[in-house]
């Protein structure tokens, strides 16, 4: 296990039987959108940090396309 946050746990596997390691990254996006530059800035940080083949996995709190957005707030183009 590598540095951990209460938004991702990132960790480095190695397979039993011998493999190139890789690396995992479960992430829990920031929930408020003005908040979530926050969670790609991390990502970028953990991106840079190793040249590994990387997976992350989780709950990003984004969406692709505006029409996958419910809610209350209308959401930016951006």
């Amino acid at each position: 296990i590598l540095p951990y946050s209460q938004y991702h746990i990132d960790a480095v596997v190695t397979e039993s039987g011998g493999g190139e390691p890789w690396r995992l990254t479960g992430v829990y996006g920031e929930a408020q959108a003005l908040e979530r530059h926050k969670t790609w800035d991390l990502l970028k940080f953990i991106k840079a940090s190793s040249h590994l083949p990387w997976v992350c996995i989780g709950a990003f709190n984004e969406v692709l396309h505006r029409e996958e957005h419910s809610g209350v707030q209308e959401r930016s183009r951006a």
